[in-house]
């Protein structure tokens, strides 16, 4: 018989044997239960990195975001900033449901994935061209607002991070305090740093500002120990960042020297995609060493004859060589024939405009590539800006080549948008399509209505005009046969002509010259004007000029000498009359008939001669492509011409070059002497008949 201790030691040890079994029971189901959670996390996890668009990610976070924790909200707003944009992410309920949802969990949240979410939004905020969309500047200052609350919980690398990303989103929420706070916790640590991304990205902050900031000297010394180790993307990641510097130093030219010395051995082994950010920093720096710069354009002449490449290399390309006065036409011509190839591809529109603004910048001209320019941008007007519509303009009239279908949907388009455009680039747009001669109903009318209304009210700095740019303004708009008495007076007031003569450049006096002159022939009653001593000043100026007379006007003169009819009536030389040149003059007596057949002009008035003009004009004075209208400052110069009593001849390059030998020459000159004779005597039997 079991005795009644023992009773109770047998029943404590099966008691505590079955507790052992139900505890052993429940940590095997808790642990199964947490293996399972884990497997699910790990699931979405993986389902959120597979996803291959940015459509795809919304469907997961739609379908299981209970599911969601913060790891997964960070991962899924990293993987859309990694995904080529499908739609505007901000007009999508689903994602701003997202950034609601990280809004309110951004107080809990680890480090990393704090860090992951604003490097996600830097990315995405850098497809936008144009302002910040309000979701993204509302989330970034939540998060730097708690980044500065818990700023001692982040390491190193993440707070480097951090800064970058801000300032990438909007360089105006880092303040100099947050700025402060952030040198004194880590300039301890940056002289220990052995990473080389965290110093490049503080760097890039720091090195901005012109504060004085104690963690900047630690900065530069560990990123000069540093520069031997960086790979060829770092270089030229580095020397970007250092080329949007706003001011320069012993330092900074310092280390910009070693980067580039570094730069050079790599060349041959780097991408498009650093050699185009090299050539573009040694652009926007204006280095100067023409060895580095022939080294550089060397191995993109090869780069791009090897295949085919993006738009956005040949549009980074394009502007640092013409920045850079490359002159070689062969790597603008590699360019042209890469947009020619790749015509059927989408190419955005401000990588076109870019180009043919390099292009026209740097004088190259290929009329294949400017019409397929044209085409893609004719089918892309309205997604561009008002810089865009004006660079463009800008870059066609300069290279005289006309579209006019492209020409007329930029002029409807600037007509919409004209309360946007700015002062200086209203001057611009009009002095190209009067260059261009071309015009649009009611356009200058337009230009004229705004710019006065401008000058009225001059509260914005934009709509104010410099002096400059309103003399561009007024001499396009006569140049377009545009007289407006209010502008005309601004600009021939003695206060402003005074300024010009004290530091005006040649063109800008022959400008004003002309629009005195316009004034004038137009019986346009000014008070101010040009007075005899200002008369005297540009005529000292024009005479200055050197002159040169090319081949063509020498062939042109042969041929006239050679005419029994008129060589005995030739002036030549006649220069800088009204600030242009005058190639040649054939002198008429009003009496004496038999010098030009049947077409001798006779007058009322006894004037004793009349005066022909014959202009050997090149290709400077036509536009580049078919039908070779004359440009602006040409036609200007024929209408005053015409208008103080001149019979004017133009002899055309491209009719010349059609003609085969002199006999033909001197009869096309007799024959277009000939038909100007007869409009101008027809006309002043007109007005002899009305007397």
């Amino acid at each position: 018989m079991i005795k009644p201790i023992e009773t109770r030691i047998v029943n404590n040890f099966f008691n505590r044997t079955r507790h052992a079994k139900q505890s052993i029971l429940i940590r095997q189901f808790k642990s199964s239960e947490i293996n399972q959670v884990s497997h699910k996390k790990m699931a979405l996890t993986s389902e959120i990195q597979k996803a291959d668009s940015q459509t795809a990610v919304l469907d997961i976070f739609w379908k299981k975001r209970h599911s969601f924790d913060n790891v997964h909200l960070s991962k899924s707003f990293k993987k859309l900033a990694k995904l080529p944009n499908e739609t505007s992410l901000t007009n999508n309920p689903v994602f701003m449901d997202m950034c609601k949802l990280i809004e309110t969990r951004i107080q809990i949240m680890s480090t990393r994935s704090i860090e992951e979410i604003t490097y996600a939004i830097s990315k995405l905020v850098n497809r936008y061209d144009e302002k910040l969309p309000l979701v993204y500047g509302s989330l970034s200052t939540i998060i730097f607002d708690m980044v500065t609350e818990r700023m001692k919980e982040f390491k190193f690398m993440q707070l480097a991070c951090l800064c970058f990303c801000f300032q990438e989103i909007n360089h105006h929420i880092l303040s100099s305090v947050f700025l402060s706070r952030v040198s004194d916790f880590l300039n301890d640590q940056v002289l220990d740093c052995t990473k080389i991304w965290p110093i490049i990205q503080l760097y890039s902050v720091y090195g901005k500002r012109q504060e004085d900031f104690s963690i900047r000297d630690n900065l530069e010394k560990r990123l000069l120990y540093l520069i031997p180790r960086f790979t060829s993307y770092q270089i030229a990641f580095i020397l970007t960042i250092i080329a949007k510097f706003n001011y320069v130093s012993y330092s900074v030219d310092y280390i910009i020297e070693k980067l580039i010395r570094y730069a050079l051995p790599l060349l041959g082994k780097c991408n498009l995609h650093d050699l185009s950010n090299f050539i573009w920093s040694l652009a926007k720096l204006e280095y100067s060493r023409e060895d580095v710069i022939q080294e550089h354009l060397h191995y993109a002449i090869k780069a791009l004859s090897d295949g085919i490449v993006s738009s956005k290399y040949l549009a980074k390309l394009a502007w640092s060589f013409t920045k850079l006065g490359i002159s070689d036409q062969k790597v603008y011509a590699l360019i042209s024939g890469q947009i020619i190839s790749n015509s059927n591809s989408s190419m955005q529109v401000r990588y076109l405009v870019n180009i043919v603004w390099a292009f026209a910048a740097s004088g190259y001209l290929d009329l294949v590539c400017y019409d397929t320019i044209c085409k893609s941008l004719l089918q892309k007007t309205e997604q561009m800006n008002e810089q865009d519509i004006v660079n463009t303009v800008w870059a066609l009239a300069s290279m005289g080549y006309r579209n006019d279908k492209l020409l007329y949907k930029l002029a409807e388009l600037f007509i919409r948008r004209i309360n946007h455009i700015d002062s200086q680039n209203l001057s611009t747009f009009t002095w190209s399509f009067a260059t261009l001669q071309y015009h649009v109903p009611h356009l200058y009318d337009i230009i004229t209505t705004e710019a006065i209304k401008r000058i009225k009210l001059t509260s914005s700095v934009s709509s104010r005009f410099q002096p400059d740019r309103l003399l561009i303004l007024v001499w396009s708009l006569i140049v377009a046969s545009i007289y407006s008495e209010t502008l005309i007076k601004i600009v021939l007031h003695p206060i402003f002509i005074d300024r010009y003569l004290e530091g005006a450049s040649k063109l800008q006096r022959c400008q004003l010259y002309q629009i005195n002159m316009a004034v004038k022939l137009n019986d346009t009653e000014v008070k101010g004007g040009l007075n005899p001593s200002h008369l005297y000043c540009f005529y000292q100026t024009f005479v200055g000029r050197p002159t040169s007379t090319s081949e063509f006007e020498s062939d042109v003169l042969s041929c006239l000498i050679s005419s029994s009819r008129i060589r005995d009536f030739i002036l030549t030389n006649i220069k800088f009359y009204f600030g242009q040149s005058i190639d040649f003059v054939i002198k008429i007596r009003a009496s004496n008939r038999s010098c030009i057949k049947n077409n001798l002009l006779y007058r009322a008035d006894n004037v004793k001669y009349n005066y022909i003009v014959i202009e050997a004009d090149g290709p400077s004075h036509f536009s580049s492509n078919e039908p070779y209208t004359n440009l602006g400052q040409s036609s200007l110069k024929q209408n005053f011409l015409r208008r103080m009593g001149f019979i004017f001849v133009q002899a055309a390059y491209h009719d010349w070059l059609r003609l085969n030998n002199k006999e033909e020459k001197i009869s096309y000159l007799l024959q277009k002497i000939d038909a100007e004779l007869k409009i101008h005597l027809d006309a002043s039997s007109k007005s002899l008949s009305c007397v």
